[in-house]
């Protein structure tokens, strides 16, 4: 029997190939993750170590935190840039290269200056060879359930927050942190270099990156954004609103990153490996919020998704500060890491909706210079605070509210007008 004329054979083979390829895409990328942003992640981990070992106020230790987020945003601009033109394979595996090597040479950091250099810079380069490119990878080579899909690959980063806290803590325990940054840097670097060179290649041959949805222009019936250069994109409101949104999210989100654990350990009186297992809970509540909210994005939007997420932040920290109940503590978790699991999929993917996918990768650098130098400035503040008043109840308070201001501002992100 023959074919119907209508189906080519070799595009439909082509076809084929790209879904099958594509969801190896998806289960590479969730590893990568795992592998990159566990260590990053478990830097609440060591800051007490860090604090009594060297001397340094909560203030200068915070600091190391705002140096990685400003150096991870402003280099993704270029690595976002990079990865739409050569591909993921050189970008992650530079990526994976740099990781490793700022934890190593951070496991011989004796002054200030040397952890600021070797974890804020070079692990900061590192992971920004890493976020934009895995999220613009798997954005183009999935398409249907491309919701589900960043949300498998955004996992990753909870499933890191789950199980390498806790090996960190052990690992701290049992030979201090600093053959702990030597383990966990051979581990991260290596893998996240493997995994790329050996299964990562760079796009898809059928990708069309066309808009949907958008009104034709009376040549090609379609609209599309590789026409669209990125100061054509800079005069969309919606760009500046989703930039507003990363702007208050990277502040509230970054600061209870890297300061829920001492907040656990100092206000509920417990000890370090109970707070880190708390905060363990909130990396596989993440997990949960990942996988559930990018499936359900697919049904009712982007948007919509976001906005429930970032409320859900927000009420549970300004809850997590008015009560000294064990049992609201794991509430907060829950729901915390579960807001912020959801929300993180749905950036990329309301950026291709918004802006097509051919310059996807260069449009999430240029929005993560927003949301790095407020999780940098609200990192540090929160450190600021504690030195200054003894409690992160006022830093804490500004977090919630800042999670709410980005649900106001989500509710006005609207597609711009293309054609």
């Amino acid at each position: 029997m023959t074919r119907p004329p209508s189906v080519p054979v070799k595009n439909t083979q082509a076809k084929e190939t790209v879904l099958i390829y594509g969801w190896t895409v998806v289960i590479v990328s969730f590893f990568i993750a795992i592998l990159a942003y566990g260590g990053i992640y478990s830097f609440g981990i060591f800051f007490k170590s860090l604090q009594e070992d060297l001397g340094w106020s909560a203030a200068a230790t915070s600091g190391v935190f705002s140096l990685y987020l400003l150096s991870y945003c402003f280099f993704s601009i270029f690595s976002g840039w990079a990865v739409d033109r050569l591909g993921p394979k050189i970008i992650i595996s530079l990526g994976g290269f740099f990781i490793g090597l700022g934890f190593l040479l951070a496991s011989n950091a004796y002054r200030l200056w040397h952890i600021y250099f070797c974890y804020g810079l070079f692990i900061g380069i590192g992971i920004s060879a890493v976020y934009a490119p895995l999220l613009a990878t798997t954005s183009r080579w999935v398409e249907k359930r491309r919701g589900l899909a960043l949300g498998i690959v955004s996992s990753g980063i909870g499933a890191g927050n789950v199980f390498v806290p806790l090996l960190a803590s052990y690992l701290i325990s049992q030979y201090g942190w600093r053959t702990s940054y030597i383990i966990m840097g051979s581990l991260a670097g290596g893998g996240i270099t493997i995994l790329a060179v050996l299964y990562l290649k760079k796009d898809p041959p059928l990708k069309k990156y066309v808009q949907k949805n958008a009104e034709p222009n009376n040549k090609t019936g379609t609209c599309i954004f590789e026409s669209y250069s990125i100061r054509k994109i800079f005069l969309f409101e919606a760009f500046w609103l989703l930039a507003l949104v990363y702007l208050m999210v990277g502040f509230g989100l970054q600061m209870m990153i890297v300061h829920i654990v001492p907040h656990i350990v100092k206000v509920f009186r417990t000890s370090q490996i109970i707070a880190a297992g708390v905060f363990s809970i909130m990396g596989a509540s993440s997990i949960a919020g990942r996988l559930l909210m990018g499936a359900i994005s697919d049904i009712i939007g982007r948007k919509s998704v976001l906005i429930i997420c970032v409320l859900l932040e927000g009420i549970a920290i300004l809850t997590l500060i008015n009560t000294l109940n064990d049992y609201a503590l794991y509430l907060f978790a829950v729901l915390f890491g579960f807001g912020f699991g959801g929300h993180n999929p749905q950036f990329p993917a309301l950026t291709g909706e918004l802006f097509g996918l051919a310059k996807m990768g260069s449009i999430i650098g240029l929005h993560l210079i927003f949301y790095g130098i407020s999780g940098a400035f609200g990192s540090f503040l929160a450190g600021s605070v504690l030195d200054r008043t003894g409690s992160y109840y006022n830093a804490f308070g500004l977090a919630g509210i800042a999670m709410l201001l980005a649900a106001a501002f989500s509710l006005k992100i609207k597609r711009p007008q293309l054609c």
